[in-house]
């Protein structure tokens, strides 16, 4: 069960490395599975942010279906540090180009979970993130690792056991 809250307060989550961010949805999803709720106060459901949170992983992975445009990309060269090391702001409209990455409102809490598992399963098999970001282009496997933490930091705040 998922219940949507009001208030737009979240949870101050720092993930170190791809693994903190499976862990805090296996954790969800036990509390799920145990007969609890997830509380979100955000926008989208907890599976919408389980979904968008992966397929931004695996786009990091296979290639994204766009790039940013040039004066977003301009801007991805000056804001890089700080999206790599610093907590993201939420609220932030994305471009009409990456609305592909924006989740489906039927997206189910299992499959987003199944999907997400599979594509840390990847990672962990040593297969490595070395896609050109739309936004900030050439970046390392590590500094992938860094923007999806702080990516998936954002949005698993707005979820909570509820």
């Amino acid at each position: 069960m998922t219940k949507t809250s009001k208030e737009t307060d979240r949870r101050t989550l720092r993930f170190g490395r791809m693994e903190d961010l499976l862990r805090e949805v296996e954790a969800l999803d036990a509390c799920q599975r145990g007969g609890g709720a997830i509380v979100t106060t955000g926008k989208w459901t907890p599976a919408q942010n389980v979904w968008h949170i992966n397929a931004f992983i695996v786009a990091s992975l296979d290639g994204f279906p766009f790039r940013a445009p040039w004066w977003l990309r301009l801007l991805g060269k000056l804001i890089k540090s700080g999206a790599l090391n610093k907590p993201l702001r939420s609220g932030i409209k994305a471009p009409k180009s990456m609305h592909l990455m924006m989740p489906p409102a039927e997206v189910k809490w299992d499959d987003a979970v199944a999907s997400l598992r599979k594509s840390m399963a990847r990672l962990a098999k040593g297969e490595k993130m070395r896609v050109p970001s739309p936004l900030f282009g050439e970046l390392a496997h590590e500094e992938w690792i860094q923007l999806h933490c702080r990516h998936a930091e954002m949005h698993f705040g707005f979820m909570k056991a509820g």
